[in-house]
């Protein structure tokens, strides 16, 4: 079974990206100060935001990142990861896989491989097997092409690691 987990690159982190770091355990101001810390064997969810270096803001934060200073550090120790985008995030965003699919689009996600196809509105999300890329689709119900069907263009096709990059993509294509 592949993983479904990442560590982050520091560059990935913006306000708003969704994490998971193992807390610290709370050994003392000296622990911290070597840079030698203890974490908790459990997983917590975390959104990144703009924190501050306040030095009291950062000890009501102790046990988990405050700054990118400190992301870093849970980068190197490992205790930070990142869940691969699967088809549960996409549906976050109102995306459901079509009950009464039309025949057309049924035949094409059998021809052309397709993992999943998640329809909201005018937008389609597919997804191919035996690859990381994502689609993401518009279908114009005004035009029809030569054979009868609906237009469609793509707004965008490419990977797509994790919840944070979809949300920010489906912001930049109008679709959210």
């Amino acid at each position: 079974m592949e993983n479904k987990y990442y560590t982050p690159e520091l560059e990935e982190f913006h306000v708003g990206f969704e994490y998971e770091y193992k807390p610290r355990a709370r050994e003392g101001l000296m622990s911290y100060v070597r840079n030698n810390f203890t974490y908790i064997n459990r997983w917590d969810k975390d959104v990144f935001n703009k924190k501050s270096e306040n030095l009291l803001e950062a000890l009501e934060a102790y046990g988990r990142p405050y700054n990118l200073g400190d992301i870093y550090t849970y980068i190197e120790d490992k205790a930070v990861r990142v869940k691969y985008l699967d088809q549960e995030d996409i549906e976050s965003f109102g995306f459901e896989s079509p009950i009464n699919i039309e025949k057309e689009l049924y035949d094409r996600c059998i021809i052309n491989d397709i993992e999943y196809l998640l329809l909201k509105e005018d937008y389609t999300i597919s997804k191919y097997k035996n690859s990381k890329n994502i689609q993401i689709t518009v279908f114009d119900r005004v035009r029809y092409n030569i054979n009868g069907g609906k237009k469609h263009s793509s707004l965008f096709k490419g990977v797509i690691k994790n919840k944070s990059e979809l949300k920010k993509i489906l912001q930049m294509t109008g679709v959210l």
